[in-house]
Parts: C-alpha cells; structure tokens; sequence
C-alpha cells in the first residue's frame, strides 16, 4: 500500500516524467547509391531531434542512439529492416521511433544539383502501430526548408502540445546552404 501511494504521490508531483514519451529518430537510408550523399540522412535526423527536443519532446541523443546500433551490431549507413528498427528502439525504450529514406534524383540541368526525395514515417514502438507517412522533394539546393518543413510536419503529427503553425515555425529556422550542412 505504501509503495502505491508513493507512486501515485511521484505521478501527481512529476506527470512530465511519469507521462513523457521518448522519441528515436533514425538517420534516413540512403537510396542514391551514392555514399558521399550518407549525411543527408544523418542531417536529416539531426533536425528532426533539434525541432523535437526544442518543443521539449524527449528524444534519444545521438551518442545513446550509436552506442545502442553498436550493441546491435547495426551497421552504419545501410538501410535496415524494420525489424532492427523496432529492436533498436525497444533496446533504448523509445515510445516512438522515426525513420525514412531518400534519394538523390539527378538533374537535366547542368548548374542544378538535382532533386531530394525524402519519404518518412513513425511506428508506435509500445503498440506497434504506424504513424503517418511524408513524401516531399525539392532541389537539393533546397535541403534545409526541406528538413524544417518535414522536421514541422513530424512535429504537428507528434500530438506535442503547443505546436506553432508553418508560418510560425519558419521564422524561428535558419535556411543554411547545402555546403554549411554537409560540414
């Protein structure tokens, strides 16, 4: 009887923590064939994480997320099964796991870098069911309005309380260049 009261006095004291869900973002696969295009997927998840962690959603930093793939023995910049996935974030206790892939579609133009393709989705780890899932491209000049608009679409499918409208959200964002990104 004790420790039930003890509980329910930590539950009313902290609901943050009693009621807050982790979040694993997963850098994006790579579709290109290109291994030099590797850190768009892990750009990506990095601002997916920076977006989520700034709405105070709890996420599984970068570190905690290597050292789980190395316990795997996950390999690094390959597409993984949902499967190791789903093992991946179980063995670090996220709620919710984000993941997708991309793909470099090549230009016509000579002066143009050519079209990203992104394609992301979320599964609920505890329950195992999927999330919604987004498609966006643009020109790969474009890359970062292009991870602000889906980290911004991700974000509104959360459920996280608060979440500022488009608009809103694009002002607080910073559009680098391609080049700043990749360093």
């Amino acid at each position: 009887m004790r420790r039930l009261s003890a509980l329910l006095f930590l539950t009313a004291a902290f609901p943050f923590f009693a009621l807050a869900e982790t979040w694993l973002v997963i850098p994006f696969s790579n579709l290109s064939g290109k291994p030099t295009l590797d850190w768009i997927g892990e750009s990506l998840a990095e601002s997916v994480s920076e977006v989520f962690t700034r709405q105070d959603l709890l996420v599984v930093s970068r570190e905690t997320r290597k050292e789980g793939e190395s316990r795997l023995a996950l390999r690094p910049n390959t597409q993984w099964t949902q499967a190791s996935i789903l093992r991946l974030a179980e063995s670090l206790d996220a709620d919710f796991v984000i993941f997708g892939t991309f793909a470099l579609v090549p230009a016509t133009d000579p002066n143009a870098m050519g079209t990203l393709k992104i394609n992301a989705e979320s599964i609920n780890v505890r329950h195992l069911t999927r999330g919604r899932t987004f498609a966006d491209a643009a020109p790969l000049e474009e890359l970062s309005a292009l991870q602000s608009h889906l980290a911004w679409q991700l974000l509104q499918a959360s459920g996280a309380p608060a979440v500022p409208t488009e608009e809103q959200f694009r002002l607080t964002r910073i559009n680098l260049r391609v080049d700043a990104l990749e360093n």
